[in-house]
């Protein structure tokens, strides 16, 4: 009777009974509880690459990210980061690993990937901040120049690889992050 008397009112999320006597729900509500079940079930997790390789100093001058997933495009990278004729000084396999490159042209210090980086179902995201360390120059001298670089390698996956960078004003706020680079869902060998 209730279940009549709301569908009469113009109600839509309501309960009804079977004639068994269990309680049973209609319209929008039985939808939202779907929602949320399944989102809670999408959790995020902390992103932990198989190695992470930074440096100072790289031929390549301008900001660039890459995604890199084979062998091939691997040594050009690489040619582009040391200079033709150079290998690389440490071996990825394709087959199971991808590597996220990202370069950050003229810098002052080096960035560290954040402990905040994620995985969860819609992208990997790798995220890097700039952490303040003070130059090593005398106040007062030209301060030099760095061009520093991340090598982040990953086991390969279906999800898309997100680059985002900690934009807040103040080091004791929150971390805000602003996506630089987005790679589509990786291919598979």
């Amino acid at each position: 009777m209730t279940a009549w008397r709301d569908r009469w009112n113009g109600r839509r999320n309501s309960v009804s009974r079977d004639p068994t006597g269990r309680a049973t729900l209609e319209g929008p509500m039985y939808a939202v509880l779907v929602i949320c079940a399944v989102s809670s079930a999408i959790a995020e997790t902390p992103f932990k690459p198989t190695a992470v390789h930074r440096g100072a100093q790289s031929q390549v001058v301008k900001r660039r990210f890459q995604l890199i997933e084979h062998e091939t495009a691997w040594k050009k990278l690489w040619a582009d980061h040391r200079g033709k004729g150079a290998t690389p000084d440490f071996k990825v396999d394709f087959d199971k690993h991808c590597v996220a490159c990202l370069f950050f042209g003229p810098h002052l210090i080096v960035p560290t990937i954040h402990q905040k980086s994620t995985r969860s179902i819609p992208a990997i995201r790798i995220r890097f901040n700039d952490s303040v360390q003070f130059r090593p120059e005398p106040y007062g001298q030209e301060p030099k120049w760095l061009h520093p670089y991340l090598f982040v390698v990953f086991d390969r996956s279906s999800m898309a690889v997100v680059i985002e960078k900690d934009v807040r004003g103040l080091i004791g706020d929150p971390p805000k992050w602003k996506e630089l680079a987005r790679f589509p869902i990786q291919k598979s060998k």
